[in-house]
């Protein structure tokens, strides 16, 4: 069992034979975001994705395996989402590309619709990107051709900009 926190918050490749680990920031592992191996904890060096990212936050790959999503907080200090082309074959990462952005909200949790063309993530008020304390948060989507991010309000309890959820009070 690996026990280091480098599955934490990590983003686990579709055959499940790898994972990209969080960053250190987030994960308190006091390490930079990497390839590890699920089955022996060993790193696995990628200089495509080691010399481009430091700091990912909560990865994601897509159903298909060919892209790979995040808070890249080496940018944008948390308000940034990036996605990744990735090709399994040569273990490469590529086209490094910021898809959204929000000064006033940390962008994590992103996740792929099953055809691999939109990113769905949770916009919220905590830099932890935790949604308790109070903190508050919408769920979007991200079109990867365009880059067009929407709130998606019906999932998200929303009816012509109304909330029409119960909250806590």
């Amino acid at each position: 069992a690996v026990s280091n926190g480098a599955f934490t918050y990590g983003g686990i490749y579709p055959d499940g034979s790898f994972v990209v680990s969080a960053t250190h920031y987030r994960t308190w592992t006091n390490k930079p975001s990497r390839l590890f191996d699920t089955q022996t904890g060993a790193n696995i060096p990628t200089p495509s994705w080691d010399n481009a990212v430091n700091h990912g936050g909560t990865t994601a790959f897509s159903p298909d395996g060919k892209f790979i999503a995040f808070n890249h907080e080496d940018t944008g200090q948390g308000h940034t989402l990036a996605v990744m082309n990735y090709d399994h074959a040569s273990n490469t990462f590529s086209n490094l590309t910021d898809i959204a952005n929000n000064s006033q909200y940390t962008l994590a949790w992103p996740a792929f619709t099953p055809d691999s063309k939109w990113v769905v993530f949770h916009a919220g008020s905590n830099a932890a990107f935790e949604t308790d304390g109070g903190a508050v948060g919408d769920l979007f989507g991200v079109d990867l051709a365009t880059h067009t991010a929407v709130r998606l309000d019906e999932a998200d309890g929303y009816d012509n900009g109304q909330i029409y959820l119960p909250a806590n009070d």
